[in-house]
Order: structure tokens, then sequence, then C-alpha cells
């Protein structure tokens, strides 16, 4: 019975608010890569966007669950994964002139909030800390 209490005391849990954040970002993230491959299927244009970026757009978006499914697992790479789709974002928005400020402010406030969301304690320990 000792060993089962120790076990749970030193298992991980994820706070609320992380966890939904975490959900909603795999959810974002699984739209907008189905919206631009349906894009791409029908040859609709994504935006301004030629057909080769907005298929790298829906593979970035696919990353980004792959990330975020990371740090429903504890990893490190999550996080460092999902900052370097979003960099990546960025700079295709800017490469292709699509720079309006909005995709900007998105990219960089994305990471922000992802960083602040794993911030939040439960049991007095951030999900930040928990990674490994």
């Amino acid at each position: 019975m000792n060993t089962l209490n120790k076990t749970d005391n030193n298992q991980k849990e994820h706070h609320g608010c992380v966890t939904a954040w975490l959900i909603l970002l795999i959810v974002g993230n699984s739209i907008a890569a189905l919206l631009i491959l349906i894009s791409v299927f029908f040859k609709n244009h994504y935006s301004n966007m030629p057909m080769p970026v907005q298929i790298i757009m829906a593979l970035l978006a696919i990353a980004n669950i792959v990330f975020v499914i990371q740090l429903f697992r504890w990893k490190m790479i999550g996080f460092i994964g999902y900052t370097a789709t979003a960099v990546i974002a960025i700079v295709i928005h800017l490469f292709i002139g699509d720079s309006s400020i909005t995709q900007l402010i998105y990219g960089v406030l994305s990471i922000a909030i992802l960083y602040a969301i794993l911030q939040i304690k439960n049991n007095k320990k951030s999900a930040w800390e928990e990674l490994e």
C-alpha cells in the first residue's frame, strides 16, 4: 500500500487551465490544418499564399499538434518545437509579403501565452518546472 501512495504522490498533474489551453491548441491547430488542406485540395487560395506555402503552413499546424502532445507528456521539446514553428510561420509571412501586424502579433503572442499558461502552479510546482 505504501508503494501506491509514493507513486501517486510523485505523479505529475497539469493544472486545469494548462490542460484546457493545451486542448484548445490541439483543436485550433487541427482546424487550421484541415482548413488549409481543404483549401489546397479545392484550389482555393488561403489568403494570398501560394499552394506550396499553404502546404508548409498546414504541416506547421500538424507539427504544433505533435509538440502540444509532447507538452502533455511533460517534454520540453514540445515548447521548443511550438516556439520554432511559430517563428517559422512569422518568417514565412514576412517572406511572402503577408506581414500584417496581426500575423506578427499572433505569432509572438501565442508563444507568450503558452509560456505564461505553463507558469500556473499545481501542487506548488508549475508545469514549466515539471518539463523534462
